[in-house]
């Protein structure tokens, strides 16, 4: 399985997976369509129901000027009344009432995130919740930009291992595809180099079962 490296403080904390894999020469169009690399995206939410359901936390990462991966996290409240954080955020996240006490609203993040991320095409761990409250986001926090370009690692999977996989929660996804040590607690808990190393590992296994006869 792929393995993300240890923690460096100089990166952010964030990692790449380790896996050894020739990298092919990208198209012109490919090279246009990620000049500046890729972002990965993850929003802890309540649900992806953008009228009842909040936005508890919210964390991307990007490619800098280096090479190097940078990262934006940032815990969010999740409802327009103060009132701490629920059973099940509790739970499913590990976050608590203490770390939302006065944090602000998703959508006054929002457009920092969204300037950190520009306009790469980003990888996110569950297409359902980030699509739904990307837009909605969008909406509350006023931005003019146009709607981020996502892809999800559930749909990399629908792809790539189309059958037990592709039928996996996005979280449990998460945990068959991350090394053990590896894996994010909570299981809800999932972080960008959570998403790129079960990126990676699903493009590897998808690799090595080589071209079909």
């Amino acid at each position: 399985m792929s393995r993300l490296d240890e923690f460096n403080p100089a990166d952010g904390g964030l990692t790449e997976p380790v896996r050894p894999r020739t990298k092919a020469a990208p198209s012109p169009r490919a090279d246009e369509l990620v000049r500046d690399g890729i972002a990965c995206l993850c929003i802890w939410a309540s649900g992806s129901d953008v009228e009842l359901d909040g936005v508890v936390h919210v964390a991307a990462a990007r490619r800098g000027p280096d090479g190097a991966w940078e990262g934006f996290e940032e815990s969010t409240r999740p409802f327009a009344a103060d009132g701490g954080a629920t059973a099940r955020i509790l739970s499913e996240f590990g976050v608590d009432s203490k770390t939302l006490s006065g944090a602000p609203t998703a959508a006054e993040v929002w457009p920092r995130l969204r300037a950190f991320v520009g306009s790469r095409p980003v990888l996110c761990h569950d297409a359902e919740t980030c699509e739904a409250w990307a837009r909605q986001l969008d909406l509350e926090a006023s931005v003019s930009e146009a709607p981020l370009e996502m892809v999800g690692l559930d749909e990399i999977a629908n792809l790539l291992e189309p059958g037990f996989l592709s039928r996996l929660a996005p979280s449990k996804l998460v945990e068959v595809l991350v090394d053990a040590a590896l894996r994010p607690a909570p299981r809800g808990a999932i972080h960008p180099p959570h998403v790129l190393s079960a990126a990676a590992e699903l493009v590897a296994r998808f690799g090595d079962r080589g071209p079909v006869e």
